[in-house]
């Protein structure tokens, strides 16, 4: 898994068609049911930080993009170590402890999920990935002079 992985899980009952969550309810729903949805998210977050907030594994900028300041230490390390166990041959969905899975489907007092909060930067991921992939494929009909 690549720190620009896009948000699709297949779904068990249907394993030849891809989901996308439409609403931030049926996010929430994917991220309480697969790991690799959590290591996910994370990526596409860790990878929207900026370069030096990678680094130094804190929030720094506000921005509305990456992780919130109260999240950018914690959630920056589970990011780092999952990629650090990528490099070693771990199989996605298994890069997170228990734990560290638990602190990220947390629900707050608020009631605001962990990683929900975050839904807007994933829709926003899930339509650039879709838009390249419809970019890729209109270039790839135009090359071979196939009409549209």
């Amino acid at each position: 898994m690549s720190v620009c992985a896009i948000l699709v899980v297949e779904r068990k009952d249907d394993m030849k068609n891809g989901f996308t969550p439409e609403t931030k309810e049926e996010f929430i729903t994917l991220l309480n049911t697969y790991n690799i949805i959590v290591e996910r998210t994370l990526a596409v977050l860790f990878a929207n930080q900026t370069l030096e907030e990678r680094h130094s594994e804190h929030t720094i900028e506000n921005n509305g993009v990456g992780f919130t300041g109260i999240d950018g230490e914690i959630l920056s390390s589970f990011s780092r170590q999952m990629i650090e166990k990528e490099g070693r041959g771990v199989p996605a969905g298994h890069r997170l402890t228990p734990g560290q899975l638990a602190v990220c489907r947390k629900v707050g007092a608020s009631g605001v999920h962990k990683l929900g909060k975050y839904w807007k930067q994933i829709q926003a991921a899930i339509a650039a990935k879709e838009a390249a992939k419809a970019n890729a494929a209109g270039s790839f009909e135009n090359n071979m002079g196939v009409a549209a």
